[in-house]
């Protein structure tokens, strides 16, 4: 009895399979596995959205995350820079996005596990600032809090999510 091989499963069943996974699995693990996959996963999945948030899952292997990084930044984003309506961003994943920030549909972007001083650094960065003031219109924050937010602390963040973020309508700020 042959065992069942997922290569040759119908478009249907694989594209059910990959909906199933996590996009940045799918991206590192069977983009060009051969040139079916590469079709399905780029013309029908739904990749309009993008969740580069790493520092929870691979937190031992971080030189595990530059290399699946620095594959999707370089050869995957490219590719399907033209869908991305949403990305997710931890510190560690900014420093190899910032560089390939270049998505003409992006309207949303959301800034997880970041600490005060992250933020406050991070914030008017040349990337991030010119999303804000060029495209953004919803933006999310999601710190993930080791130092209490005081009056001292506080002005800075919201000073730069203002004067950099003119055409935000929706903010959500969570810590």
């Amino acid at each position: 009895m042959d065992g069942i091989n997922i290569i040759d499963q119908p478009n249907e069943i694989l594209l059910y399979i990959f909906n199933k996974l996590n996009i940045i699995d799918v991206f590192y693990s069977l983009v060009g596995v051969n040139p079916r996959f590469d079709q399905l996963i780029f013309d029908f999945l739904d990749i309009d959205n993008i969740p580069c948030s790493f520092h929870q899952k691979y937190i031992n292997d971080m030189s595990g995350i530059d290399y699946i990084l620095d594959k999707i930044c370089l050869k995957i984003l490219p590719r399907i820079n033209k869908k991305i309506r949403k990305i997710t961003i931890d510190p560690y994943s900014l420093k190899h996005i910032a560089n390939v920030i270049d998505f003409p549909q992006l309207y949303s972007l959301s800034l997880l596990g970041y600490q005060i001083d992250t933020i406050s650094r991070d914030l008017p960065n040349d990337s991030i600032s010119d999303l804000l003031m060029n495209k953004m219109t919803h933006l999310t924050i999601d710190l993930n809090i080791k130092k209490e937010i005081t009056r001292e602390n506080s002005p800075v963040i919201f000073e730069a999510i203002l004067f950099f973020g003119k055409h935000l309508t929706d903010l959500k700020f969570y810590q």
